[in-house]
């Protein structure tokens, strides 16, 4: 594999949030406000993301991190080469190979961003898309957080990554 395939980039940020009402979180940065809406289970326990942070009665503020990894568009190219010339095989390898690199870049940037914390503490990554979080636009609410641009990080107008090998949570 050439080593011109891979450019990975990531972006994260530690912010100040909670849990307002019985399913969202707002996080304050800079004077503005944003809002995650996060569903909650249909069956007991009845559990939502939002339950682990702190509520706006408490009188402080949460953490929430929220983290951006792209691998770039170069290996996404090559993938979409292979499988455009009939190399099924190869194309296969790189795009089982491309996945688990871009979660195993996801996995180290969480890591990072829990050394930050003093005492360093063991927390969760949820992406949206998946049955916990199912809004997709939220996304792009943690990518303006992060400048996703100067990451070459896009949407599509389905709320899709571009580059597809690219993860937010």
């Amino acid at each position: 594999m050439k080593d011109t395939l891979l450019h990975p980039k990531a972006a994260f940020r530690l912010l100040p949030c909670n849990r307002t009402g019985d399913y969202r979180v707002r996080i304050f940065e800079n004077g503005s406000q944003s809002e995650f809406y996060f569903s909650r289970q249909r069956q007991p326990p009845y559990l939502s993301v939002a339950d682990y942070f702190l509520p706006d009665s408490a009188g402080t503020h949460d953490l929430i991190g929220l983290q951006i990894v792209t691998l770039g568009s170069a290996i996404q190219r090559e993938i979409h080469r292979l499988f455009s010339n009939d190399n099924y095989r190869d194309y296969l390898h790189l795009h089982g190979l491309a996945v688990e690199l871009t979660e195993a870049a996801a996995e180290y940037v969480q890591t990072l961003m829990q050394s930050k914390l003093q005492p360093p503490v063991s927390a969760k990554r949820y992406s949206f898309g998946y049955p916990c979080c199912p809004d997709l636009t939220s996304n792009r609410t943690i990518a303006a957080l992060l400048s996703a641009e100067k990451l070459g990080v896009s949407f599509t107008e389905d709320d899709q990554m571009v580059p597809e090998l690219s993860t937010a949570a």
